[in-house]
């Protein structure tokens, strides 16, 4: 798939999750893992610090909708990294990481858990 096509997608399927708090199954494409759910999630508890969140909704309450909007450039165009443990993936694109599960309660399901502006990346 065309990497700015793949970004159109992204984007619409962002769009429709803020609206609807729903999902949206192949909402992106990355060849190293095939297709990737976007989902609406939950934010977590403040007694966790929210780390019992994931989805849109986790990324918005912790690191904006700048983060959010950006989701679909990290994905498309993000350096690919893969998990000590095999159950997640990185796309890493300046200091901006995407963060893919490849599991869902013991079973396959590619999603996106997170994505955060991680100031440990130095900015070349």
């Amino acid at each position: 798939m065309d990497i700015e096509e793949n970004i159109k997608r992204g984007r619409f399927a962002i769009e429709a999750i803020l609206q609807t708090h729903g999902e949206a199954k192949g909402a992106m494409e990355r060849p190293e893992i095939g297709a990737i759910d976007f989902l609406w999630g939950e934010e977590g508890t403040d007694e966790r610090k929210h780390k019992d969140g994931f989805g849109i909704a986790k990324i918005l309450l912790k690191h904006g909708m700048e983060a959010v909007k950006k989701i679909p450039d990290v994905i498309a165009k993000g350096q690919y990294e893969e998990s000590a443990n095999g159950d997640r993936v990185y796309f890493v694109l300046g200091q901006y990481r995407a963060v893919v599960r490849l599991t869902w309660d013991g079973r396959k399901k590619t999603w996106l858990v997170t994505n955060f502006l991680d100031r440990k990346i130095k900015e070349s």
